[in-house]
């Protein structure tokens, strides 16, 4: 079967930022793969997005909600998806021409259910402007290590979506602040290897160079309230898997 005709549901939570959010749905209609949708979930922005709408309001799903953060918005994109793979996009990041292509390609042909993609974070709003390449090598079965260092961008990720979305319990945590999405793809990690599309496909915004203390000690909050988290919900995470 061809590669076009799998359809691809890209979601994109927004909150602010509306020229970055024009620059990350440009990358998606600017893919060699067309087969897809976009569902953009505008979780309670103040901003103006005239503009945006004026230029892809019929070409998209659009849908308005109250302030939750992005682990709701992406939820709901979930939910009302229809394609064959979901992907992400962060509103503030950008993905390379041939990513979807390459990567339903790839799991396509190593039957994978969920797959990543090596990264690149660029400063301020230079795609050039290069700060780290992350040529990440989690690959195949990866839990228990998982626990401790998980270095997947979420842009970076695409999953099969009958898997996904048959399985009420995977899904982003919406009532954590920060790490939501590392707690999804902790619980996918437990049951399920997942595939390296060996090349860099995306690039993530670095929005501020801050304090680095300050980030690691977000990073450090971020892991223990994960591990909280799980204690509390699913304690089997934490003892001896069995192959």
């Amino acid at each position: 079967m061809s590669v076009n005709n799998f359809k691809v549901s890209v979601i994109v939570p927004f909150y602010h930022q509306v020229f970055w959010l024009i620059e990350a749905v440009d990358s998606v209609f600017e893919q060699t793969h067309c087969n897809f949708e976009i569902i953009v979930i505008n979780d309670g922005s103040k901003e103006d997005i005239k503009l945006f709408l004026d230029k892809y309001g019929k070409d998209i799903i659009y849908i308005e909600k109250d302030n939750e953060g992005p682990a709701s918005a992406r939820n709901i994109g979930i939910e009302i998806s229809s394609g064959d793979y979901i992907a992400f996009l962060d509103s503030d990041d950008i993905w390379e021409k041939t990513k979807l292509e390459k990567q339903i390609a790839y799991m396509e042909s190593n039957n994978a259910i969920w797959s990543h993609t090596q990264w690149t974070q660029f400063l301020d709003n230079d795609k050039s402007k290069i700060s780290r390449i992350y040529s990440n090598l989690s690959n195949g079965y990866i839990f228990p290590l998982s626990l401790l260092s998980f270095r997947i961008a979420t842009p970076s990720v695409m999953i099969r979506a009958n898997y996904l979305k048959s399985r009420n319990n995977l899904r982003f945590n919406k009532e954590m602040r920060y790490g939501q999405d590392y707690y999804l793809w902790l619980l996918l990690s437990y049951n399920l290897p997942i595939s390296l599309v060996p090349e860099v496909l995306c690039h993530t915004r670095l929005r501020n160079k801050g304090n680095a203390a300050k980030r690691v000690k977000v990073q450090l909050q971020v892991r223990s309230d994960i591990w909280s988290y799980l204690r509390k919900t699913n304690p089997k995470l934490f003892y001896q898997k069995k192959n």
